[in-house]
């Protein structure tokens, strides 16, 4: 006799897949036969119907990596839903909640894939962090992700693929608190009487955040 978390456990399944077929299918009807496969593979993370070619293509273009369903993505798709939550002016229970199932709902439609794993327990934890006014520190919120997916899954602890998922992230939190560390320490002194125009600030501004994505780069790198 199967329980009814056990049905519950496989309707849900059944849900999920019937909505990735739906997607499929919507790409088929509405994107070329040689886009389709890299979109399904950019969205939904399945290859299966890539080509060798394709594939060889972007190994050897060093892109294959945008191919994999990560934090990426993750990332793209909160970011969306954020500005979306600003422009209908919700409230910060209401975006949070929104954001919540955005991100459940797109670690699920991926058939929870680790990176994206990683990324949804970042983005739950800061969320929630958020939401009761506390302070989130990257690196608190890394370990304690890293600690949930040891805990859900063992072996992820010796594959080569998580190591350097999680080492990434590291060295982007530890690359952006040194960039804002040393842009604290030799910002501009407001009381200080200097003139400083427009197309200054905007240079300044601009040359900022290209320093920033070079650094960051580079501590991934």
């Amino acid at each position: 006799k199967v329980s009814s978390g056990a049905g519950l456990w496989w309707w849900g399944i059944r849900q999920r897949d019937r909505l990735r077929a739906s997607c499929l299918e919507l790409m088929r009807q509405h994107l070329s036969p040689d886009v389709q496969p890299v979109a399904a593979s950019l969205l939904l993370g399945d290859r299966t119907q890539m080509t060798d070619d394709v594939r060889a293509e972007f190994a050897e273009s060093g892109t294959m990596h945008l191919l994999a369903i990560s934090g990426l993505h993750v990332g793209i798709l909160i970011g969306l839903g954020y500005v979306g939550c600003r422009l209908f002016n919700a409230g910060i229970g209401a975006t949070t909640l929104i954001l919540l199932t955005v991100a459940l709902g797109y670690a699920t439609l991926t058939i929870a894939r680790p990176p994206v794993l990683r990324a949804v327990l970042l983005t739950i934890l800061m969320l929630i962090a958020q939401l009761r006014m506390r302070p989130a520190q990257g690196l608190n919120l890394l370990g304690a992700a890293a600690l949930i997916l040891v805990l859900w899954h063992p072996g992820d602890l010796f594959d080569v693929g998580a190591q350097l998922s999680f080492i990434a992230v590291w060295a982007i939190v530890a690359s952006s608190r040194w960039l804002q560390q040393w842009q604290h320490q030799y910002e501009w002194d407001d009381d200080l009487p200097i003139e400083r125009s427009k197309w200054w600030e905007a240079v300044r501004g601009w040359g900022s955040y290209l320093g920033q994505a070079y650094l960051v780069t580079g501590a991934i790198w």
